[in-house]
């Protein structure tokens, strides 16, 4: 008996009445998940903010209100600045076209895992952050952004850097020491030597990555 019981699968469904009920119970099951020590079928931090969107948090409260949790962690300010910073650079969630910043951090993904920079929500703040200071009229935040992310592969790819040491200090800025990191020293070349952001990812960068 023991062992046809252990033959049989059981399906547990649960009803949605509504897309904000479908956010909560995905957030739910993907938190439930990361406890079981592989987090692949769980959400990372830019699924999480589409979540956000769908549930129309718009101030911090609204994020702790609804119990939303990220890596078991209570809804906060940092993962607030982030998440609004992050939909900025997204599509509308359902869109069937992808975002500059989502086709590149996906390709990321893909290559190097969740942990590089999808999972992090302080680096995704401060790359979009340098985004904005970049971003024009002909180019658009979230091309900038995505070209940020292509330079980080391409240096990931060409060993410039290792996952493990691509910290925050590192793309962005060392604040002890004022020092300008990557992302910064991407931006100063791309400006000195006239390069368009939004064309080099596919005319050059695709090849390399």
């Amino acid at each position: 008996m023991l062992w046809e019981a252990a033959c049989t699968v059981t399906i547990q469904l649960r009803f949605c009445p509504s897309d904000i009920d479908w956010a909560l119970t995905l957030n739910s099951a993907s938190e439930t998940l990361k406890t079981l020590s592989n987090n692949t079928l769980s959400d990372t931090f830019v699924k999480f903010c589409s979540l956000a969107h769908i549930l129309k948090v718009e101030k911090e409260s609204d994020g702790r209100d609804a119990q939303l949790r990220f890596n078991n962690s209570l809804y906060n300010s940092a993962m607030h600045k982030a998440c609004m910073a992050v939909l900025s650079v997204m599509n509308e969630p359902g869109s069937t076209k992808a975002s500059a910043f989502e086709t590149a951090i996906l390709h990321l993904e893909g290559r190097w895992g969740r942990e590089v920079l999808s999972n992090q929500y302080g680096k995704l703040y401060r790359l979009v952050t340098h985004a904005r200071t970049m971003a024009s009229a002909t180019r658009p935040v979230d091309e900038v952004a995505g070209w940020l992310v292509n330079m980080f592969h391409l240096a990931l790819n060409s060993r410039l850097v290792t996952c493990a040491k691509a910290t925050d200090t590192w793309l962005d800025r060392d604040r002890k020491h004022q020092k300008n990191g990557y992302w910064h020293a991407c931006t100063g070349v791309s400006e000195d030597r006239g390069f368009e952001i939004e064309k080099f990812p596919q005319a050059k960068l695709a090849s390399l990555i």
